[in-house]
């Protein structure tokens, strides 16, 4: 019986203590944050962005598809019309962020093409790559140079060390067969 109580209590406490001391888990539940969920890929913290979010979507989406590859399971995104809300994620400076294949979180200052297309392509990789090969051997020159270039970011000079990352994915990506790109990618 001792054992069933112990069970219990670690059921309950390990997910407590993971959405109070990881925050970007809670983008699993973003409904907690005060945000709505209006359709199953798509939140928002502000209702009346809904149309806009959803053009934003459709246009992002279909550049990755067309550009670069299909999504097998299409990811949750948050659209956060406050930091406030970016900040429940735990996310703070940055603008937007994928994690893992459990969805995106996209600031008020990230509402552009570039940056869903950017994110969805950290999801691409996700998939395609595996989490744990993304995690723990995946150069980051692949991870961001990838994403600020096929993405399409329109800005000529990136600050450092993105800028040396999308010039060296470029690089690489020019000598691949693009068919093959993520095979090529698992070799890295």
């Amino acid at each position: 019986m001792k054992k069933l109580y112990i069970l219990l209590f670690l059921i309950i406490v390990i997910p407590i203590t993971c959405w109070a001391s990881f925050k970007p888990i809670r983008v699993i539940a973003p409904e907690f944050s005060g945000v709505k969920c209006l359709t199953q890929l798509i939140c928002v913290e502000d209702e009346t962005q809904l149309a806009k979010v959803k053009q934003l979507y459709s246009k992002a989406m279909k550049q990755l598809e067309n550009d670069i590859d299909n999504i097998q399971n299409k990811p949750r995104v948050v659209f956060c019309s406050t930091e406030e809300c970016f900040n429940y994620f735990g996310l703070y400076k940055q603008k937007a962020a994928t994690l893992a294949t459990f969805g995106i979180v996209l600031s008020p200052r990230a509402w552009e093409n570039e940056y869903l297309v950017h994110e969805l392509i950290h999801h691409l990789q996700h998939e395609r790559l595996g989490l744990t090969k993304v995690w723990f051997s995946t150069p980051d020159w692949f991870m961001e140079g990838m994403a600020y270039s096929l993405s399409k970011d329109p800005r000529a000079e990136l600050a450092e060390p993105w800028q040396g990352y999308r010039n060296k994915f470029d690089t690489w990506y020019a000598t691949i067969n693009k068919s093959e790109k993520w095979l090529s990618a698992k070799k890295l």
